[in-house]
C-alpha cells in the first residue's frame, strides 16, 4: 500500500521540479555561446592518450586530469559539436543541483530544497561554469559530495566508515 503525499509535499515537489526545469533552461540557452580559449585547451588535452593524461606529461598542466579523461570518453559517445560537448559540464552541474536538493530536502524540508535549487538555478556563476567545457563543475560536484559525506559522518550515518 502506498502512502499518500500531503498537499504540502506535492506543492514543494512541484516547486523543486519547476526550479530544476528553470536551471536546465538557463543552461541550455547558454550552450551555443562561442567557445573560449580555455575550452579549446580542454579539447586539446582530451585528445591525448590516457597514459599521457595520467603521466608525467601532464605535470605542466595545473588542472587535474580527471575532467580531461571524462571529456575524452564523452567525445567518443557524442557528436563533435559545440552543444554536445557542453552537455557534459551541464549534466555535471545539474547533478550537483540534484544532490543539493536531496540534501536540503532530507535535512530541512521540501521548501528549503526548492529555495536551494532556485538559488543554484539563478546563480550567474553556476550558469557560466556549467556552460564552460572545463573541470570547474566537476570540482564543485566533488566538493558537494564530500560536504554531504562529511555532514553524514558527523551525524553518525557513516559510523562504520569512521571506525577505521
Amino acid at each position: 500500500m502506498m502512502a499518500r503525499l500531503a498537499p504540502r509535499q506535492i506543492v514543494g515537489g512541484g516547486l523543486i521540479a519547476a526550479a530544476f526545469a528553470l536551471a536546465m533552461a538557463l543552461r541550455i540557452r547558454q550552450a551555443t555561446a562561442p567557445m573560449t580559449f580555455d575550452e579549446y585547451a580542454s579539447l586539446y588535452f582530451s585528445q591525448h592518450r590516457i597514459d599521457q593524461l595520467w603521466g608525467w606529461w601532464m605535470l605542466r598542466e595545473t588542472n587535474p586530469p580527471l575532467f580531461y579523461t571524462l571529456l575524452k570518453v564523452w567525445r567518443m559517445m557524442v557528436p563533435d559539436s559545440q552543444p554536445a560537448l557542453r552537455l557534459l559540464p551541464m549534466l555535471l552541474s545539474l547533478a550537483q543541483i540534484a544532490l543539493v536538493a536531496r540534501f536540503a530536502r532530507q535535512r530541512y524540508g521540501v521548501f528549503s530544497a526548492a529555495v536551494a535549487v532556485l538559488l543554484f538555478a539563478l546563480s550567474p556563476s553556476d550558469i557560466f561554469q556549467s556552460e564552460d567545457v572545463r573541470g570547474y563543475v566537476l570540482c564543485k560536484l566533488a566538493v558537494t559530495v564530500s560536504f554531504i559525506g562529511l555532514v553524514g559522518a558527523l551525524e553518525g550515518e557513516g559510523r562504520r566508515a569512521r571506525q577505521w
